[in-house]
């Protein structure tokens, strides 16, 4: 979880990126990958928010928040109450 993503956007990732903030480099297709590996390699990293938001979402897909969720869906308890 410490470092950047390089990923190709898709609505799935798009959303928790929506939600956490900046988790990496996004490419819209595969090809582009190569060239943010090359820009990395020389030195461009780009603004570096991605540790804590990474952490964000870390938190979020601990089996122990996933837990959570389960029981809401399995025992009706809506969300925020305890």
């Amino acid at each position: 979880y410490g470092k950047p993503l390089i990923y190709v956007g898709n609505r799935f990732i798009d959303y928790y990126v929506g939600q956490a903030g900046e988790i990496g480099y996004r490419v819209e297709r595969v090809e582009e990958i190569k060239d943010v590996i090359a820009r990395l390699a020389s030195g461009h990293f780009g603004s570096g928010n991605f540790i804590a938001n990474m952490a964000t979402l870390k938190i979020r897909f601990s089996p122990e928040s996933q837990a959570r969720g389960l029981e809401r869906i399995l025992y009706g308890e809506k969300p925020g109450q305890t």
